[in-house]
């Protein structure tokens, strides 16, 4: 998700051509980011968990990616990879339409982004958690 288009598009066509199969956050909260999100004096983490599945459904939008990878990188290889049982009762449903406006903040400058496709439900176990 670098700023730099000519980095981004390495990723996209990784993804693609199935050299990349799993993709994560790469969160990690004791170490600072060089890159936040600003929205309403807020700032966040730009790698935080939160932002994963619309940084992808942006991408998506913008036709960077398709669904099927996004779906393949975020669940169906890690249940692969992990050999983890299938458990079709934990998901995750994207309003693929919901739009939030945020300021980027990095070294090199601000920039106000738009992301795409905010998580509305989880039902995690059997349990449904309302996202929005």
């Amino acid at each position: 998700f670098s700023s730099d288009r000519s980095c981004s598009e390495f990723l996209w066509e990784a993804v693609t051509n199935g050299k990349i199969e799993i993709i994560g956050s790469g969160y990690a909260a004791e170490s600072p980011a060089a890159e936040r999100l600003v929205v309403s004096s807020a700032s966040f983490d730009f790698s935080d968990p939160a932002f994963l599945l619309p940084l992808l459904f942006t991408a998506y939008s913008e036709g960077k990616i398709a669904l099927e990878k996004v779906i393949c990188a975020t669940r169906a290889n890690v249940y692969d990879l992990f050999e983890l049982d299938r458990n079709d009762a934990d998901v995750v449903l994207v309003n693929p339409t919901t739009e939030r406006s945020f300021e980027r903040v990095g070294i090199h400058g601000s920039r106000a982004i738009t992301l795409k496709g905010w998580p509305e439900y989880t039902i995690a176990g059997g349990q449904v958690i309302v996202s929005g």
